[in-house]
């Protein structure tokens, strides 16, 4: 089992600051890795909070979590600042030894443009690295057609998932026939899913949050929610009026 811990916030005592939305910005496997991160940022008076990963059960019994277990949250409009920053730096530690003999080296040139145009799925070292290489091979990269095709890839990592109506039929019936028949825990259940489908939220690129389903799948959410609340209220006048 496992609980988050906010390790400490980094306001530099500017109370505006606190009424800002935060983020995770980037997770992190050991102290060491986060504070080199934490580091930058405060160089550059970035504000931003720590948090941790605990386990309240001995690793010994439950295993090691590989999953990153430190993580830092930035302010969500600074994340084009901070994207920015660390696409700079990169560039800056990366030499031309270090292009020579990367393992991009091994993609195309049109491979590695898209490493440019999609930097969400990749490193910052690596698209520095990209940038790098392409320029060792003369390939000319129009910084606004780089920033074309970021936005676009933001537009597309944007656009709402709909999921099958079948889910949310099942999903809606078993919520009603469980609260119904009181089987309260799975009717709890059937909620939670109507209530992830209905309002969860992601945060992109950018640090701009958008509904991650569409509006057909959050209107079915709701519909899940109520037509699991009317089976569990149904169920409990039943039960009072066969007493």
């Amino acid at each position: 089992m496992e609980h988050t811990d906010i390790l400490d916030d980094h306001f530099d005592g500017d109370k505006a600051l606190r009424g800002l939305q935060f983020s995770i910005y980037k997770s992190f496997h050991t102290p060491e890795e986060m504070a080199f991160f934490t580091e930058l940022l405060d160089r550059h008076d970035i504000p931003y909070k720590t948090g941790e990963q605990k386990l309240l059960i001995d690793p010994v019994i439950v295993g090691t979590n590989l999953a990153p277990k430190y993580w830092v949250e930035v302010p969500n409009e600074a994340f084009p600042n901070v994207n920015a920053l660390l696409e700079s730096e990169s560039e800056k530690a990366v030499s031309t030894a270090d292009l020579e003999k990367h393992y991009l080296n091994d993609l195309s040139s049109a491979e590695l443009l898209d490493v440019l145009m999609k930097p969400d799925e990749w490193s910052f070292e690596a698209v520095a690295a990209a940038k790098g290489i392409l320029q060792l091979r003369g390939v000319s990269v129009e910084p606004e057609t780089i920033q074309q095709a970021r936005k676009n890839r933001i537009e597309a990592i944007r656009t709402p998932r709909e999921i099958q109506p079948f889910w949310l039929f099942f999903y809606g019936g078993v919520g009603a026939l469980s609260g119904y028949h009181l089987i309260i825990l799975i009717s709890l259940i059937c909620m939670a899913m109507g209530g992830y489908y209905h309002r969860t939220k992601s945060t992109d690129p950018n640090g701009d949050r958008y509904f991650e389903f569409g509006e057909k799948t959050r209107r079915g959410g709701l519909w899940v929610i109520g037509v699991s609340l009317v089976g569990l209220v149904a169920g409990v006048v039943k039960l009072f009026l066969e007493r």
